[in-house]
């Protein structure tokens, strides 16, 4: 009997001791589990990972807790949650997405050149010898039919007498019909050899009157503008071949910019154009995009565009550079944001997006062409999102976005409890708040639910801070309501106090917008 009591006994204890190592073991495990969740970051440089407390060993901000997220695939996992007094110690900004008109604008640069359609070439029809040049140098202004040079050429001498001799033929045969009309075709045969040979119908007319063949023939211009090449000097021999002058209208001019592929489809051909150049500071042009080329560089991946550019006043000379200004194309009741909210990573765009609560998640956007501060968006926000304006510090360098993105995690939630259970609402269990209390009530609230001496609340007194009067103070470069008469260390976030000139605080807290006397 004894035996088998000790037996039973045995028996128990053994199963005893199973049950609790095997507890111990399940609750090692648990641990293990939590503590390998168990990571710290740096509220300003996210790409900083830790699994033990510590430091940031960029800024020396303490590192705060988080929670390894489990599916970085699911969107409900990269929501972070934000307390309103961490939101303010980040300065966070929000927007909110409203549709509107978008314009986009390209800009660019480019050099001034000739209107193609206003050049002109002076040449002569026959052989000859400039006999008188009344165009001395390149440069100078000629008018439609002014007289540029006279020429002696025996081609058009021969062509004179060969009409005078018609004429002359057609009044001896005066009498008979078939040598009239014989006649009559001569004189059409030479005076068309005569106008091809560019003598004019009024010198032809004066030949029939003057019956004296003219020796020199005189060559006009037929627009008027300003002679960019002379190569002719007087009494020189020519050829029918040789360009003589070169006439050029300078009252217009073409600038020829280069455009880049990705805003080849925001132009259009009648779109208006700002031009400013740095030889004439202080005047802007305008101008109108006439010709867009239909091929683009192989190299450089730009396709070139042709401004047409007034220039009445003659400012502006051909090779001359320049910047533009195109308006491209405008977008009605379109979707758009401000280009600082936009994170860019090279293949994604992310938008901080506000879901309310102090919750916040990454969203990626189909973003399209920006303009000055805008940029518009196809897809991913809507009309009245609000998105993170001023968020930069989650991430410390776009090379580094794509990691950062990935720590987007769920910390835990805690919920503040009240102390005690006292009703709100009237009834007797109400306390009833003595004036003390009251006043108490009405000061302003310390954010950061720790007790410090250097945290300013209220209206902040900076003269009375500086005790030594030396026009000095130190301030957290983080919580800005933090300042001290001495170097040391933030007591929230343990960064270390930047030194400031008094104006320089007041100039802090106003941006920051904290209220100082």
């Amino acid at each position: 009997m004894k035996n088998r009591t000790s037996l039973i006994l045995a028996t128990l204890l053994f199963f005893s001791v199973s049950y609790i190592v095997y507890n111990s073991f399940k609750g090692d495990q648990s641990n293990q589990a939590a503590g390998e969740d168990q990571l710290y970051t740096c509220g300003m440089h996210p790409e900083i990972i830790s699994d033990e407390p510590g430091n940031c060993p960029i800024c020396e901000m303490k590192l705060t807790p988080i929670l390894k997220g489990k599916d970085s695939e699911n969107q409900s996992d990269l929501i972070v949650d934000i307390t309103p007094e961490m939101q303010q110690r980040m300065n966070i900004k929000l927007t909110t997405v409203e549709p509107g008109t978008f314009s986009t604008s390209i800009e660019t640069n480019g050099s001034f050149t000739f209107d193609e359609r206003t050049e002109q070439v002076i040449t002569s029809r026959t052989m000859g010898w400039v006999e008188k040049l009344y165009v001395n140098y390149t440069g100078m202004n000629v008018s439609a039919g002014q007289k540029l040079m006279e020429v002696y050429s025996p081609e058009i001498v021969a062509a004179q007498q060969e009409y005078l001799t018609a004429l002359k033929y057609t009044k001896t045969i005066a009498n008979s019909n078939n040598g009239n009309e014989q006649s009559s075709e001569l004189i059409q045969s030479a005076k068309r050899k005569l106008q091809l040979l560019r003598v004019t119908d009024a010198e032809i007319k004066q030949l029939e009157e003057s019956g004296q063949v003219q020796t020199l023939t005189p060559i006009y211009s037929p627009v008027s503008g300003t002679v960019m090449m002379k190569e002719v000097v007087q009494g020189q021999k020519i050829d029918p071949e040789m360009p003589l002058l070169k006439i050029v209208n300078l009252s217009s001019l073409w600038l020829i910019a280069d455009i880049y592929e990705s805003d080849y489809s925001q132009l259009r051909t009648g779109s208006s154009a700002k031009i400013t150049v740095d030889a004439i500071p202080g005047k802007t042009y305008n101008g109108t995009v006439s010709f867009i080329y239909p091929e683009l560089d192989m190299m450089s991946r730009t396709a070139k565009v042709r401004i047409e550019v007034p220039n009445y006043d003659g400012t502006l000379k051909p090779n001359m550079f320049a910047k533009a200004t195109i308006t491209g194309t405008t977008h009605t009741n379109a979707i758009k944001v401000r280009s600082e909210a936009i994170i860019k990573s090279g293949k994604r765009n992310i938008v901080i997006l506000s879901l309310g609560e102090g919750k916040f998640v990454p969203v990626e956007v189909n973003a399209a062409e920006s303009s000055e501060d805008y940029t518009r968006i196809i897809s991913g926000v809507n009309k009245g999102d609000v998105v993170v304006l001023s968020a930069q510090f989650l991430i410390d360098s776009e090379a580094n976005l794509r990691s950062a993105i990935n720590r987007f995690v769920q910390p835990g939630k805690s919920e503040v409890k009240p102390e005690n259970n006292q009703n709100e609402s009237t009834g007797p269990n109400q306390s009833v708040k003595t004036p003390e209390v009251k006043k108490a009530e009405e000061k302003p609230k310390n954010p950061y639910g720790i007790e410090s001496p250097l945290i300013r609340t209220g209206m902040i007194d900076v003269e009375s801070i500086d005790s030594d009067k030396n026009g000095k103070l130190f301030q957290c470069p983080m919580d800005w309501d933090i300042i001290s008469n001495e170097a040391g260390r933030c007591p929230v976030c343990e960064m270390k106090f930047k030194e400031y000139s008094l104006e320089d605080i007041k100039k802090n807290l106003t941006t920051h917008g904290y209220k100082y006397k």
